[in-house]
């Protein structure tokens, strides 16, 4: 009984090892591919809405995800809602705006006039900063630092008319959206929010409550991780099939999912 015991608790030992090698192994190699792609293109965005976007060599944020941004396929679901209705939106308000992705990329489309960041981490600030500065969009950037819980009130309803905001902030969001008021001074606006639910055991319940709150006053579509298409990219046609679905990969943890709220 003990000896076998053994053998299951060493049999176990073995996969969780074999297992951090192999993420290990994975973490490494979309590292190097990183490298590799970001020096090819200059740190610069070929396809999609960002076309043409400089990305800064800073490291503090999303250096591993170099491969899907530059080739316009991170976050792809995000970017496609961002961008689709160019001239609707004035401001993009950015909460969590982590090195300025989305701000600095969204006036550069044309989608927005202007960007107004939220952002905690002092790098991140910096960032955003040195990425608006490569793009000469500076003056067309505000960078802020942490969003608190009322954040809408820096704002009046006739520019948060105009405003579309972005909320990415780490789980965070189930506490900043969390009342029906939140919802109503903000109804004027259009949203997208990446939901976290999987940080929380009660995660799920947390991420329904969200939707139930909001749709009081906003029609709500959840936008899901879908494929991607590389056919159409032919500086990947050399890569083998397992280096081109690394760099489409995120790193996540489960099937990410984002919240598109418009006013009814």
């Amino acid at each position: 009984m003990i000896l076998k015991f053994i053998k299951k608790a060493l049999s176990y030992l073995l996969r969780k090892l074999h297992l951090a090698d192999l993420e290990s192994y994975i973490y490494e190699r979309r590292m190097e591919l990183a490298t590799i792609i970001d020096k090819k293109h200059n740190s610069t965005i070929q396809y999609g809405p960002f076309q043409g976007m400089l990305l800064s060599q800073g490291d503090w944020w999303g250096k591993i995800d170099r491969p899907s941004m530059i080739y316009g396929f991170y976050e792809q679901e995000v970017l496609e809602s961002l961008t689709s209705k160019k001239g609707k939106y004035k401001t993009l308000i950015d909460v969590g705006a982590a090195d300025g992705y989305y701000a600095v990329g969204g006036i550069i489309s044309g989608a927005f006039e202007k960007a107004i960041c939220y952002e905690i981490a002092r790098e991140g600030q910096d960032q955003i900063k040195k990425n608006a500065d490569l793009n000469n969009v500076s003056k067309n950037i505000e960078i802020r630092g942490e969003a608190k819980k009322n954040f809408y009130d820096d704002f009046t309803q006739e520019e948060l008319a105009t405003s579309l905001i972005l909320v990415d902030i780490e789980g965070v969001e189930f506490d900043i959206l969390s009342k029906r008021e939140d919802f109503q001074k903000l109804k004027n606006s259009s949203l997208i929010i990446e939901s976290h639910a999987l940080y929380f055991d009660d995660g799920k319940e947390k991420h329904q409550n969200l939707i139930m709150l909001a749709e009081e006053f906003f029609n709500v579509t959840e936008l899901k991780m879908s494929s991607r298409d590389l056919s159409n990219i032919p500086e990947l046609q050399k890569f083998s099939d397992s280096d081109r679905w690394l760099m489409c990969s995120e790193g996540r943890g489960e099937l990410m999912s984002w919240l598109r709220l418009d006013p009814k």
